[in-house]
């Protein structure tokens, strides 16, 4: 028997960092992502003629994607996933199973480095999704958005590669040695804990704003999600990010953006009613970055997907 898995990456709107278990057994966290059709691929094929039952497999994972390493979309999450769907030597064709399997891909992960919960649950589910994080307890509510609403909101991001790889876990040791150092002090001393807790307020301020098609306002929560990112280390921005940021903002009419993932490099995502008009001011700045480059963003509603295949 062969099984092919298939596994996409991740734009998160809002609520990074409020997904890690070191915040969430204290603020309640919460994020807005959707998964899109970046993707990682991968195949297991029997070693032997017995079909696999009495030899072993062999099982290939490979990236069939325009996505960069440290890019900041879930990737290598996407690439457990898919590691450990192809393992598991069966089809997988319910929600229930694809979550159990984000589960478990994030307690390998974590018992290696820091990291948050969102990105193997949006490569497990697809769809965009509101995620709350409670302790270590997950709840996620698909958002079923109107056909027009989803048109508009796909055709109008644009997803920036900065043109260098961030190292998540070098920026998850920074922040979080902050927020323990800040523990001692008054709360309004406390800076990184204030901005971990509007982190986790603005996704449903943002669910609300797609819910209702007032999509400039969905952006403009996307910028006071990067200002308060930003609060958490110095780390989290560049100089080529804000000169990307500055360009998309001043000349290009974005009216909204981030940096995905952990930040201190990999993507960026705008929000924009004249894509044209925003390329072309990011273009310029583009053209003098190594690497930097416009990535292109379609949704993904299946998640993963792990089949048998003749």
């Amino acid at each position: 028997m062969r099984l092919k898995a298939r596994a996409p990456s991740r734009i998160d709107f809002s609520g990074g960092w409020t997904d890690v278990d070191l915040t969430t057994h204290e603020i309640k966290g919460a994020v807005l992502n959707a998964a899109i059709r970046q993707y990682v691929e991968g195949e297991s094929r029997p070693t032997s003629d017995t079909g696999g039952k009495n030899g072993y497999y062999r099982a290939e994972v490979y990236y069939l994607s325009e996505i960069p390493p440290g890019a900041g979309l879930g990737g290598s999450s996407a690439f457990r996933l898919v590691q450990l769907a192809l393992m598991g030597e069966e089809a997988i064709n319910s929600e229930e199973k694809r979550a159990a399997l984000a589960d478990e891909v994030y307690h390998f992960e974590r018992r290696r480095m820091l990291c948050g919960k969102q990105d193997q649950y949006a490569a497990a589910l697809g769809g965009i999704n509101y995620m709350e994080f409670d302790g270590d307890k997950v709840e996620f509510k698909r958002l079923d958005l109107p056909s027009a609403i989803l048109k508009s909101l796909e055709e109008g991001l644009v997803l920036c590669y900065t043109g260098k790889a961030r190292l998540s876990d070098n920026v998850h040791q920074q922040v979080w040695g902050r927020f323990g150092e800040e523990k001692q002090k008054p709360y309004e001393s406390r800076t990184v804990t204030r901005a971990l807790r509007r982190l986790s307020e603005i996704p449903d301020e943002q669910r609300t704003a797609l819910q209702m098609g007032e999509l400039p306002y969905f952006a403009s929560l996307m910028s006071e999600n990067w200002r308060n990112q930003k609060m958490l280390a110095d780390c989290i921005t560049n100089s080529d990010i804000e000169l990307l940021y500055q360009a998309a903002m001043k000349h290009g009419d974005a009216l909204g953006g981030k940096a995905c993932g952990a930040g201190g490099g990999g993507c960026f995502v705008f929000y924009t009613d004249d894509r044209e008009k925003l390329e072309s001011a990011l273009g310029a700045v583009i053209s003098e970055l190594p690497g930097a480059k416009i990535l292109p963003v379609k949704f993904d509603y299946d998640g993963l997907v792990c089949e048998q295949v003749s």
